[in-house]
């Protein structure tokens, strides 16, 4: 006879604990409803986490032979119950993955939490007529229970057998503030150092102590110069490190005494192999985003020798592609990297790929297609610029949760053939924090600890009184949520501003007064909003929507569409074949309304008038946009010129006639290729955004608001070194600007039993 359990031997993952001896599923200590075959399916899942359980195997061991049942139809309905009781879901599950054509894995984080012990019997006096008078049915029973404690208590010791996986243990490892974000870290192959970047330099940092020292900034490079780690060599006594002036450099930094060397210029290093003999680095053109923003991506992947020697490309060449994220195999015998190629101006096929070093055709491990607009996406979220290639075979790197927790990334895997480069299986989730935005990712030598960078990201609306002479009064900030706000228009008594918003999940459409806290919300239906504006008169909001709600970047149409400002219901305008559509109208009643449609192919910028009362359209003229540039533009406020960006050559500011006359080029010395324009409410000035890029005057990684005359005398307005894209809306009154300031924090983390 079994030996009787005392308590019963249970398994958690996150607040779920499973009794197998009792039958109960509890989440947070109260049973969750969940019985029969969803119950038995999560024994079996669970006595082997982290593996694939095919169809086969669940059905011999819910049904056994001689029982008649659909398969097929019971266990896909055992498995759906399975997941209402955990919450959980197939399109994005966080316990039970389905593995497409063969079953299910469990992918949570197994725990034990509890022993079955033995208990002491206690001898019980049964009467003889008692035993003698027992059915044959009782008998049966008996044995039946027995049986089903005998299987549960197997399953339980089958997983008790293997590797349980411990809890998710994560610490902060930084504390900078927003006024002053980490711009890369790495953590040392043995784990007991942190090197990370910021305004002051490169910080070594103890981990265990918290002790740390800035190292000694190259006099080759100025107070103002970017300087961040990368990577560090295998031996744990050098860093590998960039530093951005007028090009970008790299550089070898001891960590006790000795000069950091540079090892050469125009390069981006990434990684060094696992034995030291080679730096992968990336170099050529540098990628200008669709949003005229410089990134790290290049157009070419080289090798060289540990002191900058013997440099070769390995990849390159290719128009419209660019590399970034380059790491090394286990073995250092291949490469991984990302690869963007430009599909479309909005539009970008992101690839991982691997690759060896003679150049045989690459292996693509995982890709995507991204836009720029995507539902509850902005401007100022990246995509995910480093992965880890651990020595068991598993790159690990982050992604997006969907809307509206679009914000976290967490960490997912796949396997890769170190020999091949190919994927072995399909991604798997190995994460499911909330709050997190992991990038940025190094891994310890023996894979026991990764670090990653995390930190919140956002954008706000302040408003600043215009002073005499176009100065401004120090802002005073109008939202308060942690979401991305953008300024886009201002009602015509200038008593409140139009902006748009995620705090819902997807982008809408608010008004809030200059003497109010909250937010109204304009009712735009269940369209994310790209683009809104005022119409001439202020009678309507104009606003433009994409087609697929769903998935924006599938549109093949923008819609255009109104609401009355005094409220109602909004109405179709038009359609647009376009998906990069910009629209700009004059102050006053009767003046123009423009709609901008660019054409991805020829990267033309065909510009027309409309009618916001008919939606009649006339086309006015085109423009051609600079290589790897975007075309942005805005409408005086009284309907009779355009100022332009992106299309000068020499990043002049373009006033053009609605006939598509240049009658200016304003040139900003100091400041060249501005992004954002619009119009000051005197129509004497702009106010233009400029990045912080390099050897840009506004700072390497800030964004400057200026206000430019047209005779191109330049005013700063306002400037922070907190996040990318700023900026400013005029008040139809000219007392006011409605600005928009982002906001990053960022930190390192560290993560263990991942």
């Amino acid at each position: 006879m079994p030996t009787p359990l005392r308590r019963s031997p249970c398994l958690g993952f996150g607040p779920f604990e499973v009794d197998a001896s009792a039958g109960e599923l509890r989440k947070s200590g109260v049973r969750v409803r969940l019985a029969g075959q969803p119950f038995q399916i999560l024994l079996v899942l669970l006595a082997h986490p982290g593996e694939v359980v095919t169809r086969e195997q669940l059905c011999e061991e819910i049904w056994p032979d001689g029982t008649f049942v659909d398969f097929e139809h019971s266990l896909s309905a055992a498995v759906n119950k399975l997941r209402r009781g955990l919450s959980d879901s197939a399109e994005n599950p966080r316990y039970i993955e389905t593995v497409p054509a063969r079953g299910y894995r469990f992918i949570g984080f197994v725990q034990e939490q509890g022993i079955p012990q033995a208990a002491t019997p206690v001898p019980v006096e049964i009467p003889q007529t008692a035993i003698k008078s027992a059915s044959k049915k009782a008998w049966l029973a008996t044995g039946a229970a027995i049986g089903g404690i005998f299987v549960a208590a197997l399953f339980i010791w089958m997983a008790l057998q293997r590797p349980v996986r411990r809890e998710l243990r994560v610490q902060q490892l930084t504390t900078n503030s927003v006024d002053n974000p980490i711009y890369h870290a790495v953590i040392s192959p043995h784990g007991n150092y942190l090197a990370y970047g910021d305004a002051a330099g490169i910080h070594l940092k103890v981990i265990g102590t918290g002790e740390s020292h800035l190292l000694p900034k190259p006099p080759a490079l100025s107070a103002d110069d970017v300087w961040f780690p990368v990577a560090w060599f295998p031996d744990g006594t050098r860093i590998l490190a960039a530093g951005q002036a007028q090009v970008t450099s790299a550089w070898s930094i001891p960590i006790v005494g000795g000069a950091a060397c540079r090892l050469r210029g125009n390069a981006m290093p990434y990684s060094i192999s696992p034995d030291g003999s080679l730096i992968a680095f990336t170099a050529g053109n540098n990628l200008i985003s669709p949003h005229n923003r410089p990134s790290l991506m290049s157009s070419e992947v080289w090798v060289m020798g540990p002191r900058g020697e013997n440099g070769r490309r390995i990849i390159g060449r290719e128009s419209g592609t660019y590399f970034g994220s380059v790491q090394w195999s286990p073995d250092g015998k291949r490469i991984a990297y990302r690869k963007l190629s430009l599909a479309t101006p909005a539009f970008a096929e992101y690839t991982l790929e691997t690759r060896d070093l003679a150049g045989e055709a690459p292996s693509v491990v995982v890709s995507s297609r991204q836009s720029h607009f995507l539902t509850g996406v902005t401007l100022d979220v990246g995509f995910t610029d480093n992965f880890c290639w651990t020595r068991n075979g598993r790159i690990i790197y982050a992604v997006h949760e969907p809307a509206p927790n679009h914000r976290d990334r967490n960490l997912w895997a796949i396997d890769v053939d170190s020999r091949t480069g190919k994927a072995d299986g399909r991604p798997r989730r190995l994460t499911s924090l909330a709050g997190f935005q992991m990038d940025s990712l190094s891994l310890t030598a023996d894979g026991s600890r990764l670090m990653f960078e995390s930190g919140s990201d956002q954008s706000n609306v302040y408003v600043g009184r215009i002073l005499p002479g176009g100065n401004l009064e120090s802002p005073r900030r109008l939202t308060f949520d942690q979401r991305y706000n953008s300024p886009y228009a201002w009602i015509p008594d200038s008593k409140a501003v139009i902006f748009r918003s995620d705090r819902t999940g997807r982008f809408s459409i608010y008004k809030q007064a200059l003497d109010e806290q909250e937010a109204e919300l304009i009712p735009t239906g269940s369209d994310s909003i790209a683009v809104a504006r005022m119409s001439p008169g202020g009678r309507w909001l104009l606003y433009t929507t994409f087609a697929n709600v769903n998935y924006p970047d599938q549109s093949e149409l923008t819609r255009v569409m109104r609401v009355p400002i005094g409220g109602g219901a909004p109405e179709l305008l038009f359609d647009t074949e376009a998906t990069d559509v910009g629209i700009s109208c004059g102050i006053p009643a009767g003046t123009a309304c423009l709609i901008s449609q660019t054409d991805p192919k020829k990267r033309q910028v065909r510009l027309q008038t409309f009618d916001p009362a008919t939606g009649k359209r006339r086309p006015i003229f085109e423009v051609a946009a600079l290589p790897e540039r975007s075309v942005n533009w805005t409408i005086s406020p009284d309907g009779s010129h355009i100022a332009m960006t992106g299309v000068d050559p020499q990043g002049r500011v373009e006033i053009r006639s609605l006939t598509g006359r240049i009658e200016r080029a304003i040139e900003m010395k100091g400041w060249p290729h501005p992004l954002f324009v619009e119009w000051a409410a005197d129509g004497r000035a702009v106010n233009v955004e400029h990045f912080g890029l390099i050897s840009s005057p506004s700072g390497p990684i800030g964004v400057t608001l200026l206000r430019v005359n047209l005779d191109g005398k330049v005013q700063p307005l306002w400037d922070t070194k907190a996040g990318r894209h700023v900026w400013g809306i005029s008040s139809p009154d000219g007392r006011y600007l409605a600005i928009r300031a982002p906001a990053v924090e960022r930190n390192a983390w560290m993560i263990e039993n991942f």
